[in-house]
């Protein structure tokens, strides 16, 4: 498709004020959107970028890559300071992405519309009364012991502040920047992650904590893998297997890793996620010789309240940047029956 060059300008005009960012149900990037809406600039030169995008094109605002822009470019106006929160509010959020494991094991996200979120869930009865079977002509056709329910789902806050001195922040490239920022995205990752685990073992409130089984040998093997896969029920499959350090050392020691016949040879491929068709995946907050047998699909969604948001403030005073971040959510397990533990007794 022939590129045309000549893009609304739309972008250029738009006024940025301190109000777009004080809607309780619209984002800064949701208001951009609005007033300049992205579909407008398909099949031209700016078509891929997205509102906000286009507000830092607007100001010639470069923030990665060998000629990027020092921090100093977001405050050289009233309008520019008002970028700086959703810039800084992407970086965290894409940083919180990365290598995620909570981002591994679910399996969808979904944005609650307010407080009160209410979620459909359905209930499995008993596996023999589900079966279908024939049915005689004319004879009644038998009700399914599936219950279909909503219930409400209560959202849990987290957030971070943290000060930084005017000297610190300003003249440093805006990549740089990025950098220090995204440890605070590993701190919100790795307390997402934990809850995930945390939900996965205890259930979400709806009386759906896993089903724990030990199981006793002198050694782990690919059989014992094998068969513990195998205990989730028939309308299951094992996408994934979460272990603790302990349980990964122990796999690692597996004699089957070191044989390339066995077609998991660590050596050759230099991962394990292919075992069986199943991911393995260390969770570290799982402790002893834990393993957690789940079927991605069905076991976990992420619900979003209140996506990762930020405030900035200058402290005159003390002449430092205060910026707060904040994020609200919680994850609903969907099938009782989704996930078992397995706690090996080596």
């Amino acid at each position: 498709m022939a590129i045309n060059y000549y893009a609304p300008d739309t972008y250029k005009n738009i006024k940025l004020e301190k109000g777009m960012y004080e809607y309780s149900n619209k984002s800064f990037l949701q208001i951009l959107e609005e007033l300049d809406p992205t579909e407008n600039y398909e099949g031209t030169a700016l078509a891929g970028l997205d509102a906000f995008q286009r507000q830092l094109k607007r100001f010639n605002i470069k923030v990665n890559g060998r000629n990027a822009d020092t921090v100093d470019k977001f405050f050289k106006s009233d309008e520019t300071r008002l970028l700086f929160p959703e810039y800084t509010r992407r970086v965290i959020e894409s940083g919180m992405d990365e290598n995620a494991l909570y981002k591994t094991i679910i399996n969808r996200k979904i944005y609650a519309k307010n407080n009160n979120c209410e979620v459909v869930v359905i209930e499995n009865g008993n596996e023999e009364e589900n079966v279908i079977k024939p049915i005689e002509e004319g004879g009644e056709i038998p009700e399914s012991n599936l219950k279909i329910k909503s219930r409400q789902v209560k959202p849990i806050k987290i957030g971070q502040s943290f000060e930084i001195s005017r000297e610190a922040m300003m003249g440093k490239s805006i990549d740089d920047f990025s950098f220090l920022i995204k440890e605070i995205s590993k701190q919100f990752s790795e307390k997402l992650s934990d809850d995930a685990v945390k939900t996965i073992i205890e259930g979400d409130g709806s009386d759906n904590a896993i089903k724990t089984s030990e199981v006793t040998s002198k050694k782990l093997s690919v059989i014992n893998i094998y068969h513990s896969m195998h205990n989730l029920p028939p309308t299951y499959n094992c996408t994934h297997i979460l272990v603790s350090p302990k349980a990964m050392q122990a796999i690692l020691d597996m004699p089957e890793l070191a044989d390339p016949k066995t077609g998991i040879n660590l050596m050759a491929t230099g991962n394990l996620n292919d075992m069986f068709g199943a991911r393995i995946v260390v969770a570290p907050n799982l402790k002893d010789f834990v393993m957690l047998f789940l079927d991605k699909t069905k076991c976990l969604d992420l619900v979003i309240f209140q996506d990762v948001q930020v405030e900035h403030t200058q402290i005159q005073q003390k002449q430092t940047h205060l910026i707060t971040v904040t994020l609200r959510y919680t994850f609903l397990k969907k099938g009782k029956e989704s996930a078992i533990s397995l706690n090996y007794k080596l």
